[in-house]
């Protein structure tokens, strides 16, 4: 497990007691309470916060609300749980990747650090597996790799998107085999799985509970799991070490946080609750069912094991860098709403003043390429990237025109309709990478 039982102070459900007065004092919750899931619909995040928003609830006597608000590796979300009121109403939950590596790899000022935030449970452990459409050629780990290593770069593998515990593992792999893959970064492992169901991508790598029911059904297939262990769900499937990756065992941990300045008593209810909730054996065979270990770890544990990874992750940055994105704003860009910060895959994006390379139309995660002065007047989505910038254009009646009639006015929303762009107006298709997304009405 993620934190050995002997490591736990007391068992959090000794706490009862002295909640149950804290309580009498200070009548929480007195309403609903947020949960902010830093990921969208659909991947281990959302469904582990789904069963403990339901438990909580029914032991608090409040309703618990879970609120999507993916983006950036659970950055976006996590800020947002960062900058609320310490009062106990607004709660998130994220991983190691969610609160530890995703704000480094934002840019030279962190949105939040681990002291934004205090911790108050561990909800469960989940190993992660690497996983192919069952139509796949590739059907075990040695036609896996042999691929791999005789199309370096080629095959496409999803995650639920950069500084995750998924990405990292990724990475993790790829300098232990010295291999290459085709990273494809999401917002979460919902629409990964999405395009690996239906074949826009090679493989992916989900913890355990999201994909489990795609699994049993046949739809995708196991290649093998990331943790030291088997999974109990998966028992045919080897693991990595089993599969000859010596010494790999990664596992995607999920928290229960609150902003930094929570009062301790609010906390501990908090802790007790959950611990409540794993004890019971309703909820411990539904978190066995999707692959999930549990167990009860105290407010105090969990922030030693936190700031233990917090100084290895920090000196693992310091040593070889993460990657980064930094953004300048121009005049052309002065009527976007919003930066979205989707990060490159293993690279620094750095745009000088008004200079771009392309732009980019990006529907739920694949990348269309179209040259900026191909952007048609009204196009209400794009983004920027740059390694070989020119300057940009203004787009002209020619190079509208160009486009044949297939004006680009709102975001596409299906595959068929991407294709289409592509035969018409030859815009590259490059399911890969997602890239500092800027939204903006051209004049």
């Amino acid at each position: 497990m993620l934190i050995h039982r002997r490591t736990v102070l007391a068992s959090a459900l000794a706490l009862l007691p002295a909640c149950r007065t804290a309580s009498a004092q200070a009548p929480y919750p007195d309403k609903p309470i947020r949960l902010i899931v830093p990921f969208a619909p659909g991947g281990n995040a959302d469904l582990t916060g789904r069963l403990f928003a339901e438990a909580l609830a029914k032991r608090l006597g409040q309703p618990v609300v879970v609120e999507n608000r993916g983006g950036a590796g659970g950055a976006i979300g996590s800020e947002q749980l960062a900058k609320a009121a310490p009062d106990g109403y607004t709660l998130g939950l994220g991983s190691t990747g969610t609160y530890l590596v995703s704000p480094r790899m934002t840019g030279a000022t962190p949105p939040y650090t681990l002291a934004s935030f205090a911790p108050v449970a561990l909800l469960n452990t989940s190993s992660m597996v690497i996983e192919v459409n069952a139509q796949n050629p590739i059907k075990d780990w040695a036609g896996f790799l042999g691929y791999v290593r005789a199309n370096p770069g080629k095959l496409t593998i999803g995650h639920p998107g950069n500084g995750s515990t998924n990405h990292l593992a990724l990475l993790r792999l790829q300098k232990a085999l010295g291999i290459s893959f085709n990273i494809v970064p999401y917002k979460s492992m919902g629409p990964a799985l999405a395009d690996l169901l239906s074949g826009q991508i090679d493989a992916a790598i989900d913890q355990i509970p999201a994909s489990i029911g795609h699994i049993r059904s046949g739809k995708l297939l196991p290649i093998v799991v990331t943790s030291a262990r088997r999974a109990s769900q998966l028992p045919d499937t080897p693991t990595l070490q089993q599969s000859g990756v010596s010494e790999f065992d990664a596992a995607t941990p999920l928290f229960l946080m609150a902003p930094a300045g929570t009062p301790d008593a609010i906390v501990s209810k908090l802790n007790a609750v959950v611990a409540d909730a794993i004890a019971d054996p309703a909820l411990r065979e539904k978190m066995a069912g999707l692959g999930a270990e549990t167990e009860a770890v105290t407010p105090a544990a969990l922030t030693a094991f936190l700031q233990k990874e917090d100084a290895a992750i920090a000196e693992l940055a310091a040593r070889t860098g993460l990657p980064t994105e930094r953004l300048v704003a121009s005049e052309w860009q002065a009527s976007a709403e919003r930066i979205e910060r989707l990060l490159f895959e293993n690279s620094k994006v750095e745009l000088a003043e008004g200079i771009i390379d392309e732009l980019v139309i990006v529907p739920d995660g694949m990348l269309w390429y179209l040259p900026f002065e191909l952007l048609p007047v009204g196009s209400a989505r794009a983004a920027v990237a740059g390694q070989r910038p020119p300057r940009p254009q203004a787009p002209t009646v020619e190079s509208t025109a160009a486009l044949s009639g297939a004006r680009i006015d709102k975001q596409p929303d299906n595959h068929s309709e991407l294709r289409r762009l592509h035969d018409v107006c030859r815009i590259r298709y490059c399911p890969t990478r997602s890239l500092a997304v800027l939204r903006f009405e051209t004049p």
